[in-house]
């Protein structure tokens, strides 16, 4: 990761699959990140709240998830949970009938059928990787 101007280089990594860093920024800082590999990066504000790794307020986007091969429709994702701690924000559509099965990155499993044109609201864990793995094409959002 480089903060701009003059990309100056605050920290190199090398992640697994479903491993995350997070990374404090000062206030107001223009930010790069450069990778090899597809990679997801989340920007969040600081708050006061000590439950929260490093005092950082959850903030849940609004958007349908990229699969790891780029469309907005696949077999397989992979994010990281912001949301707020109570709810349900995050549902799976399925395009077609779908045995779905969530791997949070502690190895915790879930696995359930969607019929074609249905689909599961889920409360996931924040701040937790989760890998989203389907027998038929879907589609993940939040919001």
């Amino acid at each position: 990761m480089y903060i701009m101007p003059g990309l100056k280089l605050i920290k190199r990594l090398t992640l697994r699959p479903l491993e995350k860093s997070l990374i404090t920024l000062p206030n107001g800082t223009i930010f790069k990140v450069s990778s090899d590999k597809p990679v997801g990066v989340l920007a969040f504000s600081k708050n006061s709240n000590p439950d929260m790794p490093m005092g950082i307020h959850p903030v849940l986007p609004s958007t349908y998830y990229p699969s790891i091969d780029g469309g907005y429709s696949g077999k397989r994702f992979a994010l990281m949970a912001s949301q707020e701690l109570t709810g349900e924000p995050y549902m799976i559509f399925a395009l077609e009938p779908s045995e779905v099965t969530l791997t949070r990155e502690d190895e915790m499993r879930q696995v359930f059928k969607l019929e074609a044109n249905g689909f599961k609201r889920l409360a996931l864990k924040p701040f937790m990787a989760y890998k989203i793995e389907s027998t038929g094409n879907i589609m993940v959002y939040s919001g």
